[in-house]
């Protein structure tokens, strides 16, 4: 039930206007809100350590940060359900210009999403048993989080420029938007060779690139879907 079917308005035909406005807004509502909520859960974690630093600064770090990563677990748990409704309702906005870019870009979010899922639950494990863990054994978790960054990189590249190939072909996003996120995308794609121990290709830079650049994505994709301006089916 609907609350214009309680006052005594009858619903609006699927397809009209108003329907596919609603739609749009709600769409860009998930994705505002899921990337502020991602956003807060990374900028809850703080400065972590650096890869290269000893082992035991590893522990020190999350047994003093055990409530801000409870509170960083918490926040990522709220943000995930959002992103993925996000994930799934721009799918089938720019699906109807290429099915194929569409569902590559699905799964490419939903996988960058896993990943940030599964560092979460990294983080949490060790801050959960910071009183327990060996320093060798923390460190060797910490330092997946890191290179994960050689996954996420390449994936974000594909969600941002399937979204854009697709987007392109049926006017779904302004055409600005379209042409940013494919640029975007082949940048954030050279995180698979983040190999170097320091410099733009360290790892531990291109994580905070990759997901900051992520998070931009969502929140400026949002932002297009909201105003529905020329370029933008209405």
């Amino acid at each position: 039930m609907t609350l214009g079917w309680l006052m005594g308005r009858p619903p609006l035909p699927i397809g009209t206007a108003a329907n596919t406005r609603r739609a749009r807004r709600l769409l860009a509502g998930c994705g505002f809100v899921g990337g502020l909520l991602l956003l807060q859960a990374v900028g809850a974690i703080g400065d972590a350590p650096d890869p290269h630093d000893p082992a035991d600064s590893v522990v020190t770090y999350f047994r003093a940060h055990q409530n801000s990563v409870y509170v960083s677990t918490a926040l990522a748990s709220a943000a995930g359900p959002l992103l993925v409704a996000f994930l799934l309702g721009l799918r089938a906005r720019v699906r109807p210009g290429g099915s194929i870019a569409a569902d590559t870009a699905l799964v490419a979010g939903l996988t960058m999403l896993g990943l940030l899922g599964l560092n979460e639950l990294i983080y949490l494990n060790l801050a959960w048993q910071a009183d327990t863990i060996g320093a060798a054994e923390a460190k060797l978790l910490f330092v997946f989080t890191i290179l994960s960054a050689v996954v996420q990189g390449p994936v974000c590249a594909t969600l941002f420029v399937g979204v854009s190939i697709a987007a392109s072909r049926c006017r779904a996003l302004p055409r600005w938007h379209v042409v940013a996120g494919a640029c975007v995308g082949l940048v954030v794609a050279a995180s698979a060779g983040a190999f170097a121990q320091r410099g733009y290709l360290y790892a531990d830079v291109q994580q905070q690139v990759v997901g900051g650049v992520f998070v931009l994505w969502i929140l400026v994709t949002s932002a297009c879907l909201s105003t529905g301006k020329p370029g933008s089916p209405r």
